[in-house]
């Protein structure tokens, strides 16, 4: 684990969700949402991400929780020789305090992948800061069909 991050060690847990824990995943969404409109992020919709995608996640075993009390998930996809990040969500009472950066950390280190993926909103500037800061490059823009009107989402990726 990097030294710098502020992260308390009694943070460090991790485990997947279960079907019990929906609703506390659709909390974190909410909340998500809430800071996203805050920082006028244009990433999410109203009905993206949903109960049903969230659902599904978690029945394919892809929803991770960090950190006790259910503060922050990310959903972790490892196809082929990629391993794809989505979704990744923190509490706002402890956002800022480096969970974030420690999920990805983590995921790199725990990966069997030659590459992870992110993509994000280019509105998303606490993202973009902190993929570029953990050495993740753009590699493709794209407009996403169902989000046009947010403009380009980036794709950045790190060669592991």
């Amino acid at each position: 684990m990097n030294k710098n991050i502020a992260v308390d060690v009694s943070m460090e847990r991790r485990r997947r969700a279960s079907g019990e824990d929906l609703d506390s995943i659709m909390d974190l969404v909410r909340d998500a949402k809430r800071q996203m409109i805050q920082n006028n992020v244009y990433q999410w919709t109203k009905d993206y991400p949903n109960e049903q995608i969230v659902r599904s996640d978690i029945e394919n075993g892809l929803v991770w929780f960090y950190g006790p009390g259910l503060k922050a998930c990310v959903t972790i996809i490892e196809h082929a020789d990629k391993c794809l990040l989505k979704r990744l969500m923190v509490r706002s009472s402890i956002s800022g305090e480096g969970l974030a950066r420690y999920m990805i950390d983590d995921v790199i280190t725990r990966t069997r992948a030659s590459v992870v993926e992110v993509t994000t909103n280019h509105t998303n500037r606490p993202m973009i800061h902190l993929l570029t800061r953990e050495h993740f490059n753009p590699v493709n823009e794209l407009i996403m069909k169902e989000r046009s009107k947010f403009g380009k989402f980036i794709t950045f990726q790190k060669y592991l």
